[in-house]
């Protein structure tokens, strides 16, 4: 019995040092076509109106006074604008000034009312600046996917949204 177990050790180990190649590489290839799969559903239909809701939000920031151009407001890491299934998602990242979130939130709302075609605009606001949120990450040893809890979420949406 030994000299079984010992036998299939040694093909096991074979297949991992190269014996065994073609039958690795189809599992590879399985997994890559896996990972590209979940990466190929991020829906990206909204892709320009997401690029210039971000500009508009970074001009309110801007004419604010929060950053002195748009380069330094990118580089500040405040806004982000992400795909989001139906439309956009924005994470607003260590804003305190009420007054501002509120100009954001505005803006955003006058981005959904004019374009149409978007059904969703989902907009996290987070209490404190996204350099924060990945430090503390890294302190506290935190897997990348979960995240800092918003303390406000707003989303704006179509009526009908749910059915179509």
């Amino acid at each position: 019995m030994e000299w079984m177990r010992m036998r299939r050790v040694q093909q096991v180990a074979s297949e991992f040092s190269g014996g065994g190649s073609f039958r690795v590489a189809p599992l590879l290839a399985a997994g890559m076509l896996v990972c590209t799969a979940v990466y190929a559903g991020e829906d990206s239909r909204f892709d320009k109106q997401r690029l210039e809701l971000g500009a508009e939000l970074d001009h309110v920031l801007v004419v604010h006074g929060v950053c002195a151009n748009v380069n330094e407001c990118v580089n500040k890491r405040i806004i982000f604008a992400s795909p989001a299934t139906g439309g956009v998602g924005i994470q607003i990242w260590g804003l305190e000034d009420k007054e501002i979130i509120g100009k954001l939130l505005e803006t955003c709302a006058s981005v959904f009312l004019r374009e149409i075609e978007i059904d969703v605009i989902a907009v996290n606001i987070y209490p404190i600046s996204k350099e924060e949120s990945m430090k503390k990450k890294e302190s506290m040893r935190r897997p990348f996917w979960r995240s800092e809890k918003p303390i406000q979420r707003i989303v704006f949406t179509r009526k009908n949204y749910a059915k179509r």
